[in-house]
């Protein structure tokens, strides 16, 4: 079996499961390693059943383009697609503010914008569960959730964004609304808004205990290319595509 290609752009014919017939909005955001059935196989986020998927990673590991990876890939699916991002981390979020999609990106300092960021997505989360018509994906996109955590919530900037955000994540996925979110530390993940984020992916870490902390095994990654992961709950590396 070879081995993962280190450089898998969106649109190679290896992501394209051809039996595939989820519903909701499902993406196909890397290439699965299954050693143990002898295949490749993409590997594809069921949005409509998980609702919500952290991506933890320390500096340089691919966080922030896995985030701008899942919102080409939904806008490729649905045209329709609204993108709204949330930039904790160091402004490459803001190369998807050039798309027809992307309602906004804003910096994580701008406390005023980001408040009004996360009251207009769960106005559209309100509005939306008032009806049961059918409705386009919307993706908030959170780069550096440990960032936004420190500055609203352990720095006295206020505890509404991160219960905003909680809210958001608890009730989006019924009604098309998704969180992606990138960690840059293992404890970056508040048990209130873990509850509502079931998949998780693993890029290279910086220590050992970040590893331990997520139940993974810390010599699969140590040493891994940028986009290389761990499904949390599998053993099978992933490589996430390039937008």
């Amino acid at each position: 079996l070879d081995q993962l290609p280190g450089m898998l752009p969106l649109s190679s014919p290896l992501l394209v499961e051809r039996d595939a017939a989820d519903g909701g909005l499902t993406l196909s955001l890397g290439l699965a390693d299954e050693p143990q059935r002898q295949q490749q196989r993409p590997y594809r986020v069921g949005f409509g059943e998980v609702g919500n998927l952290a991506i933890f990673g320390g500096a340089g590991a691919g966080k922030t383009t896995a985030l701008i990876s899942t919102a080409i890939a939904a806008i490729s699916q649905d045209p329709d697609t609204w993108i709204y991002g949330i930039d904790c981390g160091g402004g490459h979020l803001a190369a998807l503010s050039t798309l027809p999609n992307t309602g906004a990106v804003i910096s994580g300092e701008d406390s005023d914008r980001v408040v009004r960021m996360l009251g207009l997505v769960q106005a559209i989360i309100e509005e939306r569960s008032a009806t049961r018509q059918a409705h386009p994906p919307v993706l908030l996109l959170i780069d550096g959730l440990a960032t936004f955590r420190d500055s609203y919530e352990h720095r006295g900037g206020g505890v509404e964004a991160l219960t905003t955000l909680t809210e958001i994540a608890r009730a989006g996925r019924t009604v098309g609304v998704h969180v992606i979110m990138s960690c840059e530390r293992s404890n970056a993940l508040p048990t209130s808004l873990g509850s509502s984020v079931p998949e998780r992916l693993v890029l290279r870490l910086t220590t050992d205990a970040d590893y331990q902390l997520l139940g993974v095994a810390a010599d699969v990654l140590t040493d891994a290319i940028p986009g290389r992961a761990l499904r949390i709950g599998s053993e099978n590396e992933i490589q996430i595509a390039l937008p």
